[in-house]
């Protein structure tokens, strides 16, 4: 609901700007122009985060309170990524903006590492991560970072797969111990979203 809410906005507001920019021809001169970047890119990292453990986000301000999110990192549950919307408060892509998005989870194939078992050892395991989805809502906090149209941000949230994640051991021995299950619980994808990044403009 809150992607078409930014959408029919965007459509809204890109109607209602060209009825007053029209009219503003009429009575004034030329007006200067800042140069505003078509584009925003840089790092994030944190716990829950859109892009991951560490990743790589792009941002396209597609109206002055709307932009359009994505993003491809690493996570404990294999490579994710993002796509999501942000409406601000305040213009000029600054300060407080409320964010609602999809994510994807790839899974992992054939992770293999030593953990604990029943049997009460480290033993060698095989297990397969199954790929999910799902959706996350949260806030952003936009600051100007260096000179030009470039952005530090922090962001927290709720993030909830679609699925239940699962995984599954790939071999026959002893089933895993309760501390490694809880290992395994923490990898999955879901729960609370805090992250910290920073975005550098792109101009034409």
């Amino acid at each position: 609901m809150f992607l078409v809410f930014c959408a029919s906005s965007a459509f809204v507001s890109g109607q209602v700007a060209g009825s007053l920019d029209s009219s503003a021809k009429k009575t004034a001169g030329p007006v200067k122009k800042h140069r505003a970047p078509f584009a925003l890119v840089g790092l994030s990292s944190g716990i829950g985060n859109p892009s991951g453990v560490l990743g790589v986000d792009f941002e396209f301000p597609v109206k002055k309170y709307i932009v359009i999110g994505t993003g491809l990192g690493f996570s404990w549950w294999g490579n994710k990524s993002h796509l999501d919307c942000k409406y601000f408060v305040k213009r000029k892509q600054l300060g407080w903006a409320l964010t609602a998005g999809l994510f994807f989870n790839s899974g992992v194939y054939n992770f293999r590492g030593r953990m604990h078992t029943m049997n009460n050892v480290r033993e060698d395991v095989t297990i397969n991560m199954d790929a999910v989805g799902g959706a996350y809502l949260g806030a952003s906090y936009y600051m100007r970072f260096a000179k030009g149209p470039n952005r530090f941000f922090v962001t927290g949230g709720w993030s909830m797969p679609f699925t239940e994640p699962i995984y599954h051991m790939d071999y026959n021995g002893p089933a895993l111990a309760d501390k490694s299950k809880r290992g395994m619980d923490l990898r999955k994808p879901g729960g609370p979203m805090l992250g910290i990044g920073f975005l550098f403009g792109l101009h034409h």
